[in-house]
């Protein structure tokens, strides 16, 4: 799925995410719902570039979210107003409002009321069924073919994952850098990639990350392979474990640099432990015999 093409997707939340989907076009439409139309009076309240404005402004015109007015002649002004495509935005935009009000407005509460101008009354918005009237949750609702016609796949429902004594799902093994089966030449595709159009990017990560579990699964997540340097471990044992780490978090091959192994501390030498510690070096290097052949997949 391409950034740049998702109004071609056999999905209307996918088709609306192409209109609305980037942050500062939100809060524009915010501010258009709080009756404020002109360029000067975006800029001022949003603080973003004169071009990036003028950007989202310019989409929201094209995809008739929003209309240019002249508001005077001489110099050609405009302003921008919501067109019956954009007002019909309003439910969405006062479902974030909602969303925010309960789980983000802090200690100091809800940084607006709104009220009801027929009943006088605040309100908080609630879905209910056009035909019946009833509120509508994820408990009471799901997603059906319109006309007898297939659900898209990317529309689709995947069934509810197994849950836990305590009520929350059960990960799979593979960890939260799975991502699923990948084309091979899909590459080390993102949103970003796609929206800038990179084909060949280039990942890079904390000093403190390199050579590690989660850097080496995300790099390989993302389609490239990521390394576990044995110079981060100081035995083998913490290398194997790092090892079954990186498989825990990815399903995708990464590899392991072997060209520094980790070393037995074998504390300070005198002539009583030398023959000792010259055969826990060569017993050191067992283990690493086994990481090499089978400690990630090929």
């Amino acid at each position: 799925m391409r950034w740049n093409k998702l109004e071609e997707e056999a999905c209307s939340v996918a088709r609306t995410v192409s209109v609305i989907g980037d942050r500062w076009t939100l809060l524009i439409l915010r501010d258009c719902f709080l009756r404020v139309r002109r360029f000067e009076e975006f800029q001022a309240r949003l603080g973003i570039t004169r071009p990036l404005l003028a950007s989202r402004l310019r989409k929201l015109v094209k995809d008739f979210v929003l209309a240019k007015v002249p508001y005077q002649q001489r110099p050609l002004r405009y302003e921008y107003r919501l067109t019956e495509k954009g007002l019909d935005l309003y439910p969405i935009v006062m479902s974030i409002v909602h969303w925010g009000d309960v789980h983000m407005a802090g200690k100091k509460g809800r940084p607006l009321l709104h009220q009801h101008a027929s009943c006088g009354q605040t309100f908080d918005p609630v879905m209910t069924c056009s035909a019946c009237g009833e509120p509508v949750n994820p408990g009471t609702s799901m997603s059906i073919a319109d006309r007898a016609q297939p659900i898209p796949a990317i529309c689709r429902p995947l069934p509810r994952p197994p849950q836990r004594g305590d009520g929350h799902p059960v990960l799979p093994a593979s960890g939260i850098a799975n991502r699923g089966p990948r084309h091979e030449d899909q590459g080390m595709r993102t949103r970003i990639t796609d929206l800038l159009e990179i084909e060949h990017p280039i990942i890079q990560g904390g000093m403190h990350f390199v050579g590690f579990a989660e850097l080496a699964a995300a790099v390989s997540a993302a389609g490239g392979l990521g390394i576990i340097t044995g110079l981060t471990q100081r035995t083998p044992e913490s290398l194997a474990n790092e090892i079954r780490r990186c498989r825990e978090m990815t399903n995708r091959p990464f590899g392991v640099n072997l060209t520094f192994l980790p070393a037995v501390n074998a504390g300070p030498t005198t002539p009583a432990t030398s023959a000792r510690s010259s055969r826990a070096a060569s017993r050191s290097s067992r283990p690493l015999a086994t990481i090499r052949r089978s400690g990630f997949p090929r």
